[in-house]
């Protein structure tokens, strides 16, 4: 397998400090035990909880929904 230099990616100063304040609030949040914070959990939607997706089952419902002549 080839290996390739890492692409670098410009950071500015008010990206890190954005990072930062995440990182202590995250650790804050981990030290109170508070771990229901959507910040540190995102919340579940239908496209993580269950069964994975398919997006080919999915779109074959939806055609099979449709009249012929809102296919065509």
């Amino acid at each position: 397998m080839l290996r390739r230099d890492p692409t670098p990616i410009t950071l500015r100063d008010t990206d890190v400090q954005e990072l930062r304040a995440i990182m202590a609030q995250r650790a804050k949040a981990k030290e109170t035990g508070s771990a229901t914070d959507e910040s540190v959990q995102p919340a579940e939607d239908a496209t993580t909880s269950g069964a994975p997706f398919v997006h080919n089952e999915e779109a074959k419902k939806k055609r099979e929904a449709m009249t012929k002549e809102q296919r065509l």
